[in-house]
């Protein structure tokens, strides 16, 4: 009886050890994302069930005087300017009210954009290129 429950004991301890660990989003902070995005053009995939983007990859282009340009897959291009508040990203487009916060969620090299009024995803960000290479 002994004989089994050790050799129980070792499958199990086994078992635990082959369960890969999930990976926890975590948000990312202000600082993070400030450096993240100052400066570059990031390419993000929307899933069009969000906001008035559309679906499919869109581009949003943080200047570093704080401006902000975008082309969003549904062809709308929008100007306006960028500011971090409270570990999350805030965009107000030219004559339009402020658009509700996004948090960045990142979970390896995933970063999910949140928005923070109904905590639905607004989209991911594929990557992000140095400058505005789209010319936005």
């Amino acid at each position: 009886m002994l004989f089994k429950q050790r050799h129980l004991s070792y499958f199990a301890g086994l078992a635990l050890l082959a369960v890969p660990f999930a990976a926890q989003a975590a948000d990312m902070s202000g600082a993070d994302i400030t450096k993240l995005v100052t400066g570059n053009t990031a390419y993000i995939q929307f899933d069009g069930t969000t906001g008035n983007t559309g679906a499919g990859l869109g581009f949003i282009y943080y200047a570093t005087d704080g401006k902000i340009a975008t082309k969003f897959p549904n062809g709308n291009a929008l100007k306006g300017v960028w500011v971090i508040k409270d570990n999350t990203s805030c965009i107000t487009f030219d004559g339009r009210p402020p658009n509700p916060c996004t948090k960045y969620d990142k979970e390896g090299d995933v970063i999910t954009l949140i928005n923070t009024a109904d905590g639905k995803a607004r989209g991911k960000i594929v990557k992000f290129a140095a400058g505005n290479p789209e010319k936005l």
